[in-house]
């Protein structure tokens, strides 16, 4: 098999999968899930990385009030931290942000986002930037949507690394449904 057909066909198969709390043998949503995705794109062959991020959705409807959902933004907005980690993990491979978890987001005014988003990768000469509260510049790694009733983006917070301690990020959490992608890829 080709490698893009690979590539194609493992996103299809993760595009599938629901990675709920239940899933990940105890919960901790986003870091078990990414790492699920990371391990069976690295067992395929493909140089996935997990990449801390914080994300930010936003809808507006002329005549009813914004909403906005900000994960992992602590820092960015200028509020002090609080108990665990705060950032959101999703995976980058072959110039997509792969987001497992992005479908614990959905709310009713924005019902219809998936279980899994899987996004281009703004090319890195054209990342615009956004400014933290402390004067902090990261960059904006992808984006959907944007017209004025949805838009999700993805912020780049690589120094953010503490997720990588939390208990979630123990193998025992969620290498078992590595295999389970396995074997279903391998039918």
């Amino acid at each position: 098999m080709a490698k893009a057909d690979k590539f194609d066909r493992a996103m299809r198969l993760i595009s599938a999968c629901s990675f709920d709390n239940a899933k990940m043998h105890g919960g901790g949503a986003c870091i078990p899930a990414a790492l699920v995705v990371r391990d069976f794109l690295r067992e395929l062959g493909f140089n996935a990385q997990a990449a801390p991020v914080a994300l930010r959705l936003s809808a507006a409807k002329l005549g009813q009030v914004p909403r906005e959902l900000m994960v992992g933004s602590r820092d960015l907005i200028g509020e002090s931290g609080g108990p665990g980690w705060d950032g959101h993990l999703v995976v980058t491979c072959r110039g997509a942000l792969i987001d497992p978890s992005f479908g614990q987001c959905r709310r009713p005014w924005w019902s219809f986002i998936p279980d899994v988003a899987i996004v281009e990768l703004i090319d890195r000469r054209f990342r615009p930037f956004v400014t933290s509260t402390s004067g902090k510049m990261y960059p904006v790694i992808a984006r959907v949507g944007g017209d004025d009733e949805f838009e999700a983006v993805w912020v780049s917070t690589p120094n953010n690394t503490e997720w990588k301690l939390a208990p979630a990020a123990k193998p025992e959490r969620w290498r078992p449904m590595v295999d389970d992608l396995l074997k279903e890829f391998r039918k």
